[in-house]
């Protein structure tokens, strides 16, 4: 992973990342680039979701082709209309289980209340799938 750029400090003890962006350095402002991993902040700004506006710039960095390859993880959200732009173009595993969040201080936020997805953004979508079908369903995009 060359970037994770909604990240902390203690999260890059998984995702060693080769650079990371905090709260603090505004993320969004950034250059983004290579190979991606983002789970962006939950909740909302200015009436936005979050995810939405993080998937957004991750979508429009990888179609200028700054980002080579991106993995987003958000939350499974079938009805808002951020996630459906999403799942109609881009492959998606729905995680089986409910995923665990630590917090950046190290502790516990628990399971998490709602389903897990994680799409792909690259060329090898095989290997995606070939990997991520062990956490859940990868479903591929409908060729029109």
């Amino acid at each position: 992973i060359d970037l994770d750029p909604a990240s902390n400090e203690r999260a890059q003890e998984w995702i060693d990342a080769g650079t990371f962006y905090t709260a603090g350095d505004d993320g969004l402002s950034q250059p983004w680039y290579g190979r991606v991993w983002l789970n962006p902040p939950y909740g909302t700004d200015k009436g936005q979701s979050n995810q939405g506006t993080w998937a957004q710039r991750l979508i429009e960095e990888y179609e200028a082709e700054r980002v080579t390859e991106g993995i987003l993880l958000v939350k499974a959200a079938l009805g808002y209309n951020w996630f459906e732009d999403l799942w109609i173009d881009w492959p998606v595993c729905f995680a089986r289980e409910r995923i665990s969040f630590i917090k950046a201080d190290g502790s516990s936020d628990g399971q998490s209340k709602q389903g897990t997805a994680f799409f792909y953004f690259g060329p090898d979508v095989k290997r995606f799938s070939q990997v991520f079908r062990q956490f859940g369903r990868v479903i591929l995009p409908e060729v029109v």
